[in-house]
């Protein structure tokens, strides 16, 4: 569900008009939830992963969620044990299989979640560059509010985020 407080009335999405698939937004009210494998810029969607900031429990608890999903035949005890091993693995010592993991489970996020990416902003001229053509494309404003009826009347489990794009992250400075 969306916390519609922290997001604004109007939300935007930058399209390219030359392309029919990107006029559905306007023609068929379809909203397109993209890969993160389909984004221009590497660096978007690059979520860092942080499991140091759970405590043991929390931790095992969380992989034992995601393995019984993934594992419906496996017993309480069998998803104890992988849960345990996993947590261990998450040791200094066993950076290398921590880093593993984090990738199998990005790769997890790309292939099962579909991102819709939209603006606070309608002139952005970053945005018109890169998503509306380079200026010849067309901005939509969307209802914040009517939008999160759309994806609820859809079943669809909706979590908006927001993002802060840091000054000097890419440098090695965060």
């Amino acid at each position: 569900m969306l916390e519609t407080s922290k997001i604004p009335k109007v939300v935007y999405k930058y399209r390219n008009w030359g392309d029919d698939y990107h006029k559905l937004i306007l023609t068929h009210n379809v909203a397109y939830f993209a890969s993160a494998e389909d984004f221009n810029d590497p660096f978007d969607c690059a979520i860092p992963l942080r499991f140091d900031i759970y405590a043991n429990e929390q931790f095992v608890r969380l992989l034992k969620e995601r393995m019984r999903k993934a594992n419906p035949a496996w017993d309480e005890t069998e998803l104890e044990a992988r849960a345990n091993e996993l947590l261990n693995s998450r040791l200094p010592a066993n950076n290398v299989n921590l880093e593993s993991f984090e990738g199998r489970l990005q790769d997890k996020i790309y292939k099962e979640h579909g991102f819709f990416t939209v603006s606070e902003v309608r002139d952005d001229r970053l945005m018109w560059s890169h998503y509306a053509d380079s200026h010849k494309g067309l901005c939509v404003g969307l209802d914040s509010e009517r939008l999160q009826e759309y994806f609820e009347s859809n079943n669809l489990p909706i979590r908006a985020l927001k993002v802060d794009y840091i000054t000097g992250f890419l440098e090695g400075n965060p």
